[in-house]
């Protein structure tokens, strides 16, 4: 079938016959590659012909261009061919990383087309870290936008953004970006793939996190009482609102280790000891995941959790039929269940609190800890480190330095000063209204999947 000739497509518009017209895959006359053109009126088609015009004439006609001369086949393949490889090469790494790689890497190919990596010069890579200032801020949380951001690519999804008023990414959620797209060009680099090293490498180096620039702040002495207070406490009245902030305070554990637990995970196995509580940080199910091999561990329960009764919590869900600690959370592929957690205290800590430096936020609780133990405790590094799940490095903290016993663990805990504040205290039942209404939610759900699957 002969192509249509642009004077018949306006018009064809002009008179009505067509409402609009979708081409895909298009060169246009300078050689700039397209994914697609959609023609809605006289002008657009008028806009097509002119930036277009090579589009429809015959091959003898059309503008040629002279193949790039690679010294290596491997040179030429795509970056969608690297980036499937890229993936299996990343198999050992944590599930959200690889996520995170994958995504940065097809908004490379979105915005600036699917080149081979050598094909990225410095003037692609200066518009690609231009355009990752218009990605909105947190897309999936979006209510407004949302729905339609989703069916966008990331050129459209930056395009639209631009003329938004809509939060956008922070700058560094930006260098993260750049960062971990660095690590595919070094991938690509170190296999061979590449000729030439990625002009964005050079970028890392002057994008790099500034070491004095601020970062996540720990909760002081007064943010505690502000945030225990048990005026503003008491309106923290679901499972997942009352107890993570007191687990973190008193484990340093981060936030979706927090949000994941199980009850099984909350053991007491020592038969000499049975007061022996222990948190078991671990990854034994699909929906359970590690930020890295150091964050399997276990943590003592501390005695004030004890003290205010969340023993007794474990009780009444367990007692109700749950397995998992907080059954109401929510599981992401993105965020483990951690994300129902952090949306639920941000709220809190802003308005309720009028905490309000966007340097804090829940993960603050862990810095608290970890700057306790550091500054006001004896202890030595590598062992807070079993207790925080921090990386260590060097053959006898990774070979011969084998994790804590319990008292050693506990001693620790004991030795990190808390503020002297009263704390909310749990009674046993407090939360069984709101652990009944998830049950039937969960029923409720379950029997609607069961209707569409009939």
């Amino acid at each position: 079938m002969a192509e249509p000739k642009i004077e018949d497509i306006i018009k064809t518009i002009q008179t009505g016959g067509a409402r609009d017209l979708t081409l895909k895959g298009l060169t246009a006359a300078n050689g700039t590659k397209v994914d697609e053109v959609i023609i809605e009126n006289a002008e657009d088609a008028r806009l097509f012909k002119k930036h277009f015009g090579e589009v429809f004439k015959s091959s003898q006609q059309a503008v040629q261009h002279p193949p790039k001369y690679r010294r290596m086949t491997a040179h030429g393949v795509l970056t969608s061919v690297r980036q499937a490889q890229y993936l299996k090469h990343l198999a050992p790494t944590h599930e959200k990383y690889q996520q995170t790689s994958m995504r940065v890497i097809q908004m490379l190919i979105d915005i600036c087309g699917d080149l081979p990596p050598d094909d990225y010069e410095p003037d692609i890579i200066d518009h690609f870290i231009e355009r990752l200032a218009f990605l909105p801020l947190n897309p999936d949380k979006n209510k407004e936008h949302r729905a339609r951001w989703a069916k966008l690519n990331f050129r459209q999804l930056t395009d639209e953004v631009e003329l938004l008023d809509v939060p956008r990414a922070a700058t560094p959620t930006i260098v993260n970006h750049i960062e971990v797209l660095g690590g595919f060009f070094t991938f690509c680099k170190d296999r061979r793939y590449m000729e030439h090293t990625s002009p964005l490498l050079a970028r890392i180096k002057k994008k790099a996190i500034d070491k004095d620039q601020p970062v996540r702040k720990a909760f002081s002495a007064d943010d505690l009482f502000k945030l225990f207070d048990l005026g503003n406490y008491k309106s923290r009245n679901l499972p997942h609102s009352f107890w993570p902030p007191l687990l973190a305070l008193l484990t340093g554990a981060r936030c979706n280790e927090i949000a994941q637990l199980y009850l099984d995970d909350i053991v007491n196995d020592d038969l000499v000891h049975p007061d022996r509580w222990r948190i078991m940080i671990r990854k034994p199910r699909p929906d359970q995941r590690l930020k890295n091999k150091f964050s399997n561990r276990s943590i003592p329960i501390h005695p004030r959790l004890i003290e205010l009764g969340f023993l007794h919590y474990l009780d009444d869900v367990r007692a109700v039929g749950f397995e998992r600690v907080f059954p109401s959370l929510r599981y992401t592929e993105a965020a483990g269940y951690g994300d129902g957690v952090s949306d639920i205290f941000a709220p809190y800590l802003r308005k309720k609190v009028k905490i309000t430096s966007s340097l804090k936020v829940f993960h603050s609780f862990r810095h608290y800890f970890c700057e306790q133990a550091f500054n006001l405790t004896q202890h030595e590094m590598l062992r807070i480190y079993d207790l925080t799940g921090h990386e260590r490095d060097g053959e006898f903290s990774l070979t011969y330095a084998r994790e804590l016993y319990y008292e050693n663990k506990m001693a620790i805990l004991m030795d990190i000063p808390l503020p002297a504040m009263e704390l909310p205290v749990y009674t046993p039942g407090m939360f069984n209204a709101a652990l009944l209404d998830c049950q039937r939610r969960l029923n409720s759900d379950h029997q609607c999947q069961l209707n569409i699957d009939q």
